[in-house]
């Protein structure tokens, strides 16, 4: 189990494709009986509506990192692609595919560490992931992270000597997503990444896995 952490922060998620001034298609491939998580709306959540456009009323908010069930394959209303999804055991409604990002993870390599690679000033490895939740992972229930905030999803914890605090990184298998290096944990060292997880359950049971990681952007203490 992974010590216990202090302190860190909900990074920007999309903000570099929002800074580059197009949005990402998030939903894109997306269908019916796919698992999909929300993502993409600043910490805002994603509305629930009654019907495929926002002249229905809302029937729930579904908050940053929740996993909903792609009920139908989309329709298109003045230009948005609208899902119709599940959330929860009881709630159906219709959301709009840009806060919608495909759960589905490729199978990561069996190798345990692969050397970095630099691109255009970005690193590139393969990092064990394990995850966490309040709650879960040695975490208590409101704890915040050792940059002094509330865990939020796109939070992940690093070895500050791998990765620097502040850095933003994307993950294979969570495309549409920026994550930020905000939070520690004794357990971490090397080329790993513990990632913060909306539910307690889906953070004991995501064991180890390894995913190639890229880092967008050095952290200030790079």
């Amino acid at each position: 189990m992974l010590a216990r952490y202090s302190a860190a922060l909900f990074g920007a998620v999309a903000f570099l494709f929002h800074a580059a001034g197009t949005a990402p298609a998030f939903a894109e491939g997306l269908e019916a009986g796919q698992t999909a998580i929300v993502t993409g709306t600043e910490g805002g959540g994603m509305r629930v509506r009654k019907g495929p456009g926002t002249s229905y009323g809302i029937v729930t908010t579904a908050k940053e990192g929740t996993k909903v069930e792609i009920v139908a394959a989309p329709l298109t209303v003045d230009g948005i692609e609208w899902y119709q999804v599940s959330v929860g055991s009881s709630t159906t409604g219709w959301s709009s595919g840009t806060y919608l990002s495909s759960s589905t993870a490729p199978a990561g390599p069996t190798m345990v560490a692969m050397s970095t690679t630099e691109t255009d000033g970005q690193r590139t490895f393969v990092a064990k992931m394990t995850a966490y939740a309040d709650g879960a992972g040695g975490v208590p229930m409101g704890a915040r992270t050792y940059s002094g905030t509330r865990t939020r999803w796109g939070v992940v914890a690093v070895d500050p000597k791998i990765i620097p605090l502040g850095s933003q990184l994307t993950i294979e298998g969570y495309e549409g997503t920026v994550f930020t290096a905000e939070d520690v944990g004794g357990g971490i060292k090397g080329e790993a990444i513990d990632i913060w997880l909306p539910d307690a359950k889906d953070a004991r049971t995501f064991g180890k896995q390894y995913r190639r990681v890229t880092v967008i952007r050095e952290g200030p203490a790079r």
